[in-house]
């Protein structure tokens, strides 16, 4: 191995050689877009064959709020036997009255399916997107920097995926129970499939990336491009962009924009609480005292000069 001294040295030579101009940042920038479209459209492509399944899965919240899976067959029985409805239509009543879903236009079931693959895509793909955008920045950052690959990809999906299995077990369910609770008795809620597909994914993605919020701070803080002091004083700012985000990203009621909102300033305190033990590079011994040592000289003799021309 290299002497110590000799690092920060070779990281430089080797910064120096990754440098770019402008065109071929963009080139690079467009090369990883493709390569994360490309893999997300493949997913979507997957998640298209078993679309029913999904769609499924995915009304579960909603059939949660209306009633239970055993209200559904009750239901259901009830109407082949005693109304004598056919099954189809037994089926498709009892699932429209224990939280089903229609489709007001004739290409709307089959553009939301579309939608719904390629946003499934896109929530399983995440690790593949994040990996390229890492592989974007990888260039600019030096070696002892690089060695964060592994704990970005890991950390950092396993907070996207709690955030999506958190809203879509707990918020969800909340958010929908309230929304549909406020039409009271006076007005009968009855979605539309594409609107309830945007409303749900959407709301699912925006809580699995403000998750990686955490990881962020803890990043840039090691790194040394933001003090962790910075970021306790920034606090009432990151509570005004929390409620934008919510009034943004959520539909408009208080309930899902307050819940939004909490959660993204939730994970800012438990971020400020990690950048803690989040030492900066180049503050401690070994590089960071190299570092030191070549500044100081350097400073030490342009206080001379200054001097001598005096």
């Amino acid at each position: 191995m290299a002497p110590t001294e000799e690092t920060p040295l070779e990281e430089a030579d080797e910064v120096e050689a990754y440098k770019m101009s402008l065109t071929e940042h963009l080139d690079e920038l467009r090369t990883r877009l493709i390569r994360a479209i490309a893999v997300v459209f493949v997913l979507a492509i997957g998640a298209y064959v078993f679309k029913d399944f999904l769609l499924e899965f995915l009304i579960r919240p909603l059939q949660g709020t209306f009633g239970s899976p055993e209200d559904y067959q009750r239901l259901f029985s009830h109407l082949i036997e005693e109304v004598g409805l056919s099954e189809r239509v037994a089926r498709r009543t009892a699932q429209l009255i224990v939280g089903g879903l229609i489709f007001t236009h004739p290409v709307e079931a089959f553009f939301t399916y579309i939608k719904l693959s390629l946003l499934t895509g896109l929530l399983v793909g995440m690790p593949w997107v994040l990996f390229q955008m890492w592989r974007f920045v990888m260039p600019a950052l030096y070696r002892h920097e690089r060695r964060y690959l592994v704990n970005f990809l890991v950390f950092g999906s396993v907070l996207f995926y709690t955030g999506v299995v958190f809203c879509f077990l707990v918020v969800l369910p909340l958010a929908l129970q309230f929304l549909i609770g406020i039409g009271g008795t006076v007005l009968s809620p009855l979605f539309s499939v594409g609107n309830y597909v945007s409303f749900t994914m959407l709301f699912m993605l925006v809580f699995g990336l403000s998750f990686e919020m955490p990881l962020a701070m803890y990043i840039v803080v090691k790194l040394g491009l933001v003090q962790r002091s910075t970021l306790v004083r920034q606090w009432r700012f990151v509570v005004l962009g929390a409620f934008l985000v919510g009034a943004m990203f959520t539909p408009p009621d208080i309930f899902t924009q307050v819940a939004m909102a909490s959660a993204i300033v939730l994970l800012y305190g438990v971020g400020l609480l990690i950048t803690r033990f989040a030492k900066p590079e180049g503050t401690g011994e070994g590089e960071g005292k190299g570092k030191g040592e070549e500044t100081a000289p350097a400073a030490v003799e342009e206080k001379e000069e200054a001097e001598t021309t005096v």
